[in-house]
């Protein structure tokens, strides 16, 4: 659902120029906890979108911090 409302709302109107950044400041766990130390709860999430290319090289390794 949230990836319709994202794309509905703001991707279809975003131009060449805009990069969208979304992000998660913390995680949840599956019971709705969040704020503390499990992995669940540290773990976040980065989305980023551009219609256009943002760069004309792949990195090499994406890797999450722990």
């Amino acid at each position: 659902m949230l990836n319709i409302i994202i794309h509905r709302a703001v991707i279809s109107h975003l131009d060449e120029d805009t990069v969208l950044f979304v992000l998660g400041d913390h995680g949840m766990t599956s019971t709705g906890d969040h704020g503390g130390d499990s992995f669940d709860e540290l773990d976040a999430t980065l989305f980023v979108y551009s219609s256009s290319a943002i760069s004309d090289t792949l990195p090499q390794q994406v890797c999450p911090v722990v």
